[in-house]
Protein backbone atom coordinates (compact mmCIF):
# COMPACT_ATOMS: atom_id res chain seq x y z
CA UNK A 1 0.00 0.00 0.00
CA UNK A 2 1.03 3.64 -0.70
CA UNK A 3 2.51 5.71 1.91
CA UNK A 4 -0.77 8.70 0.94
CA UNK A 5 -3.22 5.76 1.37
CA UNK A 6 -1.82 4.72 4.44
CA UNK A 7 -1.95 7.99 5.61
CA UNK A 8 -5.72 8.14 4.49
CA UNK A 9 -6.60 5.04 6.15
CA UNK A 10 -4.67 6.21 9.11
CA UNK A 11 -6.67 9.55 9.15
CA UNK A 12 -10.30 7.80 9.31
CA UNK A 13 -8.98 5.17 11.86
CA UNK A 14 -7.67 7.68 14.31
CA UNK A 15 -10.51 9.83 13.90
CA UNK A 16 -12.86 6.25 15.08
CA UNK A 17 -10.49 6.01 17.78
CA UNK A 18 -11.07 9.49 19.08
CA UNK A 19 -14.48 9.00 18.81
CA UNK A 20 -14.71 6.00 21.54
CA UNK A 21 -12.15 7.59 23.69
CA UNK A 22 -14.29 10.82 24.16
CA UNK A 23 -17.58 8.95 24.49
CA UNK A 24 -15.77 6.62 27.14
CA UNK A 25 -14.28 9.64 28.43
CA UNK A 26 -17.90 11.05 28.79
CA UNK A 27 -19.08 7.87 30.39
CA UNK A 28 -16.01 7.68 32.94
CA UNK A 29 -16.70 11.52 34.08
CA UNK A 30 -20.76 10.11 34.83
CA UNK A 31 -18.97 7.31 37.02
CA UNK A 32 -16.42 9.47 38.47
CA UNK A 33 -19.28 11.49 40.21
CA UNK A 34 -19.61 8.36 42.78
CA UNK A 35 -16.28 6.04 41.89
CA UNK A 36 -12.82 7.08 42.44
CA UNK A 37 -10.56 7.46 39.14
CA UNK A 38 -8.41 4.79 40.48
CA UNK A 39 -11.35 2.13 40.67
CA UNK A 40 -13.04 3.16 37.32
CA UNK A 41 -9.41 2.68 35.93
CA UNK A 42 -8.80 -0.70 37.15
CA UNK A 43 -12.06 -2.31 36.97
CA UNK A 44 -12.87 -1.00 33.15
CA UNK A 45 -9.47 -2.33 32.23
CA UNK A 46 -10.26 -5.59 33.75
CA UNK A 47 -13.43 -5.60 31.71
CA UNK A 48 -11.53 -4.33 28.37
CA UNK A 49 -9.24 -7.55 28.96
CA UNK A 50 -11.04 -10.60 28.12
CA UNK A 51 -12.64 -8.64 24.55
CA UNK A 52 -9.01 -7.72 23.84
CA UNK A 53 -7.63 -11.31 24.22
CA UNK A 54 -10.56 -12.74 22.07
CA UNK A 55 -9.58 -10.19 19.36
CA UNK A 56 -5.97 -11.37 19.98
CA UNK A 57 -6.65 -14.97 19.15
CA UNK A 58 -8.98 -14.20 16.37
CA UNK A 59 -5.40 -11.97 14.84
CA UNK A 60 -2.62 -14.76 15.49
CA UNK A 61 -3.62 -17.33 17.63
CA UNK A 62 -2.55 -18.26 21.04
CA UNK A 63 1.48 -17.92 20.73
CA UNK A 64 0.89 -14.15 19.80
CA UNK A 65 0.10 -13.79 23.93
CA UNK A 66 3.92 -13.84 24.35
CA UNK A 67 4.55 -10.63 22.13
CA UNK A 68 2.85 -8.60 24.63
CA UNK A 69 5.82 -8.74 27.12
CA UNK A 70 7.94 -7.34 24.04
CA UNK A 71 10.21 -4.66 25.00
CA UNK A 72 8.91 -2.05 23.27
CA UNK A 73 5.14 -3.31 23.63
CA UNK A 74 5.81 -2.77 27.91
CA UNK A 75 7.65 0.84 26.97
CA UNK A 76 5.08 2.01 25.50
CA UNK A 77 1.83 0.53 28.03
CA UNK A 78 4.47 2.35 30.78
CA UNK A 79 4.10 5.76 28.84
CA UNK A 80 0.49 5.36 28.50
CA UNK A 81 0.02 4.66 32.15
CA UNK A 82 2.49 7.83 33.14
CA UNK A 83 0.35 9.79 30.79
CA UNK A 84 -2.80 8.52 31.43
CA UNK A 85 -1.88 9.22 35.90
CA UNK A 86 -0.61 12.77 34.91
CA UNK A 87 -3.64 13.71 32.89
CA UNK A 88 -6.13 12.89 35.44
CA UNK A 89 -4.08 14.67 37.85
CA UNK A 90 -4.04 17.59 35.94
CA UNK A 91 -8.18 17.41 35.97
CA UNK A 92 -7.98 17.13 39.41
CA UNK A 93 -5.71 20.18 39.82
CA UNK A 94 -7.10 22.67 37.13
CA UNK A 95 -10.04 23.82 35.55
CA UNK A 96 -10.61 21.11 33.02
CA UNK A 97 -10.73 24.07 29.81
CA UNK A 98 -7.45 24.67 30.77
CA UNK A 99 -6.48 21.22 31.25
CA UNK A 100 -7.22 20.33 28.00
CA UNK A 101 -6.20 22.93 25.73
CA UNK A 102 -2.77 22.63 27.47
CA UNK A 103 -2.63 18.87 27.15
CA UNK A 104 -3.57 19.68 23.48
CA UNK A 105 0.01 20.92 22.43
CA UNK A 106 0.55 17.03 22.14
CA UNK A 107 0.11 16.91 18.17
CA UNK A 108 2.20 19.79 17.49
CA UNK A 109 5.01 18.44 20.11
CA UNK A 110 4.51 15.21 17.97
CA UNK A 111 4.75 16.72 14.74
CA UNK A 112 8.24 18.33 15.76
CA UNK A 113 9.29 15.09 16.98
CA UNK A 114 8.25 12.89 14.15
CA UNK A 115 10.19 15.60 11.33
CA UNK A 116 13.59 15.57 13.76
CA UNK A 117 13.39 11.93 15.04
CA UNK A 118 11.67 9.92 12.51
CA UNK A 119 12.43 12.10 9.65
CA UNK A 120 8.78 12.15 8.26
CA UNK A 121 8.58 14.76 5.56
CA UNK A 122 6.02 17.51 6.53
CA UNK A 123 4.80 20.47 4.15
CA UNK A 124 4.17 23.52 4.56
CA UNK A 125 0.12 22.23 4.30
CA UNK A 126 0.27 20.00 7.52
CA UNK A 127 2.04 22.76 9.87
CA UNK A 128 -0.57 24.87 8.67
CA UNK A 129 -3.40 22.18 9.56
CA UNK A 130 -1.52 21.90 12.72
CA UNK A 131 -1.23 25.47 13.94
CA UNK A 132 -4.84 26.09 12.61
CA UNK A 133 -6.03 22.76 15.09
CA UNK A 134 -4.10 24.37 17.67
CA UNK A 135 -5.50 28.08 17.96
CA UNK A 136 -9.34 26.56 17.40
CA UNK A 137 -8.28 24.62 20.60
CA UNK A 138 -6.80 27.64 22.80
CA UNK A 139 -9.85 29.64 21.24
CA UNK A 140 -12.43 26.99 22.49
CA UNK A 141 -10.85 27.24 25.67
CA UNK A 142 -8.33 29.48 26.54
CA UNK A 143 -6.58 28.98 29.68
CA UNK A 144 -7.25 32.01 32.17
CA UNK A 145 -5.99 33.19 35.68
CA UNK A 146 -2.15 33.72 37.16
CA UNK A 147 0.24 30.55 36.30
CA UNK A 148 0.49 27.79 38.78
CA UNK A 149 2.74 24.63 38.41
CA UNK A 150 -0.27 22.44 38.05
CA UNK A 151 0.07 23.63 34.46
CA UNK A 152 3.12 21.27 33.95
CA UNK A 153 0.98 18.51 34.58
CA UNK A 154 -0.91 18.77 31.07
CA UNK A 155 2.27 19.24 29.37
CA UNK A 156 4.21 16.38 30.99
CA UNK A 157 1.12 14.29 30.22
CA UNK A 158 1.00 16.02 26.49
CA UNK A 159 5.37 15.08 26.27
CA UNK A 160 4.53 11.44 27.47
CA UNK A 161 1.89 10.67 24.90
CA UNK A 162 4.89 12.15 22.39
CA UNK A 163 7.22 9.37 23.89
CA UNK A 164 4.35 7.04 23.91
CA UNK A 165 3.71 7.49 20.03
CA UNK A 166 7.08 7.54 19.10
CA UNK A 167 7.99 4.22 20.92
CA UNK A 168 4.40 3.07 18.95
CA UNK A 169 5.95 3.31 15.57
CA UNK A 170 9.44 1.37 17.37
CA UNK A 171 7.40 -1.85 17.84
CA UNK A 172 8.10 -4.68 15.42
CA UNK A 173 5.05 -5.23 12.38
CA UNK A 174 4.85 -9.01 13.49
CA UNK A 175 3.47 -7.76 16.65
CA UNK A 176 -0.61 -7.69 16.93
CA UNK A 177 -2.22 -4.54 17.53
CA UNK A 178 -4.61 -6.36 19.83
CA UNK A 179 -0.71 -7.27 22.03
CA UNK A 180 -0.17 -3.93 22.08
CA UNK A 181 -3.71 -3.20 24.00
CA UNK A 182 -3.66 -5.94 26.26
CA UNK A 183 -0.50 -4.98 27.53
CA UNK A 184 -1.39 -1.18 27.68
CA UNK A 185 -5.25 -1.95 29.30
CA UNK A 186 -3.40 -4.37 31.59
CA UNK A 187 -0.32 -1.81 32.75
CA UNK A 188 -2.94 0.87 32.74
CA UNK A 189 -6.03 -1.24 35.03
CA UNK A 190 -2.89 -2.44 37.81
CA UNK A 191 -1.99 1.01 38.00
CA UNK A 192 -5.18 1.78 39.30
CA UNK A 193 -5.16 -0.66 42.43
CA UNK A 194 -2.71 2.06 43.70
CA UNK A 195 -5.99 3.82 45.02
CA UNK A 196 -7.76 0.71 46.80
CA UNK A 197 -6.48 1.69 50.05
CA UNK A 198 -8.92 4.87 49.93
CA UNK A 199 -11.45 2.55 49.40
CA UNK A 200 -13.33 1.66 46.59
CA UNK A 201 -17.02 1.72 46.75
CA UNK A 202 -19.37 -1.32 45.54
CA UNK A 203 -20.74 -0.01 41.95
CA UNK A 204 -24.62 -0.63 41.45
CA UNK A 205 -25.80 -2.42 38.62
CA UNK A 206 -26.12 0.57 36.14
CA UNK A 207 -22.33 1.59 36.60
CA UNK A 208 -21.45 -2.18 36.30
CA UNK A 209 -22.94 -2.00 32.53
CA UNK A 210 -21.27 1.29 32.37
CA UNK A 211 -18.47 0.59 32.85
CA UNK A 212 -18.62 -2.44 30.65
CA UNK A 213 -19.54 0.03 28.02
CA UNK A 214 -16.46 2.17 28.67
CA UNK A 215 -14.31 -1.33 28.18
CA UNK A 216 -15.99 -2.03 24.58
CA UNK A 217 -15.22 1.67 24.06
CA UNK A 218 -11.74 1.65 25.13
CA UNK A 219 -11.28 -1.69 23.42
CA UNK A 220 -12.17 0.23 19.90
CA UNK A 221 -10.18 3.07 21.07
CA UNK A 222 -7.42 1.31 21.59
CA UNK A 223 -7.53 -0.73 18.64
CA UNK A 224 -8.09 2.26 16.53
CA UNK A 225 -5.45 4.26 18.18
CA UNK A 226 -2.36 1.83 17.49
CA UNK A 227 -3.80 0.97 14.48
CA UNK A 228 -3.52 4.16 13.14
CA UNK A 229 -0.06 5.38 14.48
CA UNK A 230 1.24 2.20 13.06
CA UNK A 231 -0.01 2.60 9.57
CA UNK A 232 0.11 6.14 8.91
CA UNK A 233 2.54 9.01 9.02
CA UNK A 234 2.54 10.86 12.34
CA UNK A 235 2.37 13.89 11.15
CA UNK A 236 -0.55 12.77 9.55
CA UNK A 237 -2.58 11.30 11.90
CA UNK A 238 -1.81 13.34 14.85
CA UNK A 239 -4.20 16.48 14.41
CA UNK A 240 -6.97 14.27 13.28
CA UNK A 241 -7.22 14.16 17.55
CA UNK A 242 -8.81 17.53 18.05
CA UNK A 243 -12.05 16.38 16.82
CA UNK A 244 -12.66 14.93 20.62
CA UNK A 245 -13.10 18.43 21.10
CA UNK A 246 -16.40 19.05 19.55
CA UNK A 247 -17.30 15.68 20.41
CA UNK A 248 -16.74 16.25 24.39
CA UNK A 249 -19.13 19.83 23.64
CA UNK A 250 -22.16 17.64 21.79
CA UNK A 251 -21.46 14.99 24.46
CA UNK A 252 -21.42 18.15 27.31
CA UNK A 253 -24.84 19.57 26.08
CA UNK A 254 -26.50 16.09 25.70
CA UNK A 255 -25.45 15.08 29.58
CA UNK A 256 -25.36 17.81 30.83
CA UNK A 257 -27.08 20.92 29.04
CA UNK A 258 -23.93 22.71 28.45
CA UNK A 259 -24.26 24.91 25.99
CA UNK A 260 -21.13 26.36 24.22
CA UNK A 261 -20.30 30.10 23.54
CA UNK A 262 -19.52 31.80 20.57
CA UNK A 263 -15.71 31.78 21.12
CA UNK A 264 -16.33 27.85 21.90
CA UNK A 265 -18.19 27.26 18.43
CA UNK A 266 -15.65 29.17 16.88
CA UNK A 267 -13.16 26.76 18.17
CA UNK A 268 -14.87 23.87 17.10
CA UNK A 269 -15.31 25.20 13.52
CA UNK A 270 -11.58 25.68 13.54
CA UNK A 271 -10.52 22.07 14.92
CA UNK A 272 -12.91 20.44 12.71
CA UNK A 273 -12.03 22.40 9.55
CA UNK A 274 -8.34 21.33 10.44
CA UNK A 275 -9.35 17.73 10.67
CA UNK A 276 -11.41 17.44 7.65
CA UNK A 277 -8.25 19.33 5.37
CA UNK A 278 -5.76 16.77 6.59
CA UNK A 279 -8.50 14.20 5.21
CA UNK A 280 -9.18 16.01 2.37
CA UNK A 281 -5.47 16.15 1.56
CA UNK A 282 -4.55 12.19 2.41
CA UNK A 283 -7.45 11.56 0.03
CA UNK A 284 -5.88 13.91 -2.73
CA UNK A 285 -2.54 12.01 -2.86
CA UNK A 286 -4.10 8.47 -2.69
CA UNK A 287 -6.34 9.74 -5.42
CA UNK A 288 -2.89 11.21 -7.52
CA UNK A 289 -0.88 8.07 -6.49
CA UNK A 290 -3.66 5.97 -7.87
CA UNK A 291 -3.67 7.52 -10.88
CA UNK A 292 0.07 7.14 -12.29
Amino acid sequence: MSTARRNLEGALVMAGAMTAFTVNDTFVKLLAERLPIGQIMSLRGLAVLPLLLLLLRAQAGRLALRSVLEPWVLARAAAETVTSWLFLASIAALPLADAMVLFFSAPILLTVAAALFLHEPVGWRRWTAVLVGFSGVALAAAPAGAWTPAVLLPLAAAATSVVRDIVTRRIPTAVPTAAVSIATAGLVALSGFASLPWGWPAPTTGEALLLVLCAVLLAAGYQGFVHAVRTAELSVVSPIRYVSVPIAMLTGYLLWRHVPDTRMLAGALLIVGSGLFILWRAHRLAAAERRR
